[in-house]
């Protein structure tokens, strides 16, 4: 009986597949051309080039005196209010020029899942100042991800109740019942406000079953914590690249020096991690 070869990987085709993606933003056609080419190890590539994407985008930001990431002994305050040596923030993004480069990596993250969603939910966090209510991102991935997608958006946005203090949701456009949805945020760190957003999505009638985030400070156990309280609710976090691994790659290409990447592993997650 004639058998027929099981097709070799052809990695220079996957990278200019790749590379054709994001040049043209067809959100879809990467991931049919990597279906059609029947090849096991190019999920694992196309993951290995959108973690090089964002890093290379980081860098270039970096370099162009863009804030994206800072390590300091000192540390920093947190939105959730803890305190870490290092910092991470995509919202610099924007300032460099590059929110297009950004869109476009988080809509061929999401892509795969996209075939039967209805709506793009961003997260956004607001707060109120002496003049006014102003939010604190300056990229908003939901409406950039949609638009390359072809799909509507909405956000979510947090802000703080001004009697209690307590957290509290406004949604910011549309939503209708019995829609799927997916979640797209920059930086997740503990994973609350995906959780907050979930439930408040399913009270309003809607299914959640993807969020997607370019960065994960958590890593490790942490992570898997979180990554396991979503898969209760039914829900798979899928994130690019931790914070762990974006440290190791900057250290890498002398980026940040030996003693910022000992400072950052003073963090807690990186702590549990050695433990």
């Amino acid at each position: 009986m004639k058998t027929t070869p099981r097709k070799t990987l052809d990695s220079r085709k996957l990278s200019e597949l790749i590379t054709k993606h994001f040049a043209e933003t067809s959100t879809e056609e990467i991931w049919d051309n990597l279906q059609r080419l029947g090849l096991t190890e190019a999920s694992n590539l196309a993951i290995e080039q959108f973690k090089s994407t964002l890093v290379d985008l980081i860098i270039y930001c970096k370099q162009n005196q863009r804030d994206v990431f800072d390590v300091k002994k000192a540390g920093f305050f947190l939105e959730n209010g803890n305190k870490s040596p290092y910092f991470i923030t995509l919202s610099e993004v924007s300032e460099a020029g590059k929110s297009h480069e950004l869109y476009q990596l988080m809509a061929g993250y999401v892509a795969p899942a996209i075939g039967k969603v209805h709506r793009i939910v961003g997260l956004l966090k607001k707060e109120n100042t002496k003049n006014a209510p102003i939010f604190r991102e300056r990229i908003h991935v939901a409406a950039g991800v949609a638009a390359l997608l072809g799909k509507p958006s909405c956000d979510l946005v947090f802000e703080k109740d001004e009697q209690t203090e307590e957290p509290k949701l406004l949604l910011d456009g549309r939503l209708q019942p019995n829609q799927k949805v997916v979640i797209v945020d920059d930086v997740l760190t503990t994973g609350t406000n995906i959780i907050r957003a979930v439930e408040y999505l399913r009270k309003q009638g809607n299914e959640v079953s993807d969020a997607f985030v370019f960065i994960s400070r958590a890593f490790g156990e942490p992570l898997e914590a979180i990554q396991n309280q979503l898969n209760g609710m039914g829900v798979t976090l899928d994130y690019i690249i931790d914070s762990r691994e974006l440290f190791d790659r900057l250290y890498a290409g002398n980026h940040v020096t030996k003693k910022d990447l000992e400072i950052v592993y003073q963090d807690e997650y990186f702590r549990q991690l050695q433990n």
